[in-house]
């Protein structure tokens, strides 16, 4: 018999549900047994039911909050596991590599991730239009012929990327950081590069027509050969006078 009721304990004990289930039957037991004179009593009931609509208000207050913090949990823990498949494949050089970074950088950017970890990853050919990848972290990454029409990069840092034949068109890089990023041939039309760093940034052969440099430092920046035609260069760092500004004849 005794063998019997620490089975019988040991079962309830290794479930949360049942444990909770037998206190709530013991409890629930114990409070029929001491209110039992009580029943038939109209102010009981009346206090029975008072009591019942403040349980089902908690229960609803306190079930949602539960529920959106159990939900912000779990997407927290699904954003850690997609940066850390992202540092999995970083200074991996293969197509794989990209397909797999572009994958869980389409998941962080679904669930409002922008300042994405994307130090030195190969990102050659990706398609990324319309990516919001604000403050992320691109230094020494290869995005080589990539696709970024429209996309959202204020305050990214591409701190020596390579960007050579990348396509930016209408792309938002206020503020970015492309410091020593090799931009040759690059599609940079009408980007906003307000108060970037574009300090020896190379801009060999690139279509900068109608971007937007306003405020930007372009000190020891090469646009030679560069299509600069209709640029705004008003309030730029230095005035441009150490920047190579030699366009193709």
């Amino acid at each position: 018999m005794t063998n019997s009721f620490i089975r019988i304990g040991r079962f309830i004990l290794r479930s949360q549900i049942r444990t909770a289930f037998v206190v709530f039957i013991a409890v629930l037991t114990s409070v029929i047994i001491l209110s039992a004179r009580f029943y038939g009593r109209e102010d009981f009931i009346e206090g029975i039911l008072i009591e019942a609509h403040g349980m089902l208000l908690d229960i609803l207050v306190i079930g949602i909050l539960i529920l959106w913090l159990n939900e912000k949990r779990e997407e927290s823990f699904r954003n850690e596991r997609y940066q850390d498949e992202i540092d999995d494949f970083r200074g991996w050089q293969s197509e794989e590599a990209m397909y797999r970074i572009r994958g869980n950088i389409k998941r962080l950017n679904a669930n409002g991730v922008t300042n994405i970890n994307l130090y030195n990853c190969y990102m050659k050919n990706v398609k990324l239009a319309g990516v919001n990848l604000s403050e992320a972290s691109l230094q020494g990454s290869d995005v080589g012929n990539g696709y970024f029409v429209g996309a959202i990069l204020k305050r990214a840092r591409f701190e020596g990327a390579y960007m050579g034949d990348v396509n930016l068109r209408g792309a938002n890089l206020r503020g970015a950081n492309l410091e020593r990023a090799r931009c040759q041939r690059a599609n940079l039309r009408g980007v906003d590069f307000r108060d970037a760093s574009l300090v020896r940034a190379q801009f060999w052969e690139a279509d900068l027509h109608g971007a937007n440099c306003r405020g930007a430092d372009l000190r020891d920046a090469n646009f030679r050969d560069a299509n600069l035609r209709s640029v705004d260069f008003i309030g730029s760092k230095n005035n441009v006078k150490s920047a190579s500004l030699r366009r193709k004849v």
